[in-house]
């Protein structure tokens, strides 16, 4: 199984076209959708976003999320949060660079599940004995 985890966007894009959207199985390599609980907080936190996407609080949606979401160790949160901190450290501290172009600032949420990615990625990898990225600086 390969975890592919959605961001606030591509949730927001495929929940209402496919369904089941979350916990499938699909493609030779076993590609598997799912989202973090911090893109939920995000869509629950905006009212644009709420405005714009009312179908997201429908019961069938939030029973998949619910059913799908991802279970998190102690040990992870704790390297993602550290992690996550590091990388919206440097979006504050570089944001011009961000907004060149008209674009925005990577959100709390996209630090998180980059971090995510990174933990995630890293524990596979000591699992299948390759090094992981921090390893290998």
């Amino acid at each position: 199984m390969t975890l592919v985890l959605l961001d606030t966007n591509a949730y927001l894009r495929l929940a209402k076209r496919i369904k089941p959207l979350l916990g499938v199985s699909f493609g030779q390599k076993g590609y598997v959708l799912t989202i973090l609980k911090d893109v939920e907080d995000e869509v629950s936190a905006s009212a644009r976003l709420k405005e714009h996407f009312p179908w997201f609080d429908d019961l069938p949606l939030e029973q998949e999320r619910l059913a799908k979401r991802v279970r998190l160790s102690a040990a992870e949160k704790a390297q993602i949060h550290a992690m996550t901190t590091v990388l919206r450290a440097h979006v504050l501290e570089n944001t011009k660079s961000y907004t060149t172009l008209g674009r925005s600032p990577s959100s709390p949420t996209d630090c998180f599940c980059l971090a995510f990615g990174q933990v995630r990625t890293d524990c596979c990898n000591r699992r299948s004995g390759h090094a992981s990225a921090s390893e290998r600086l």
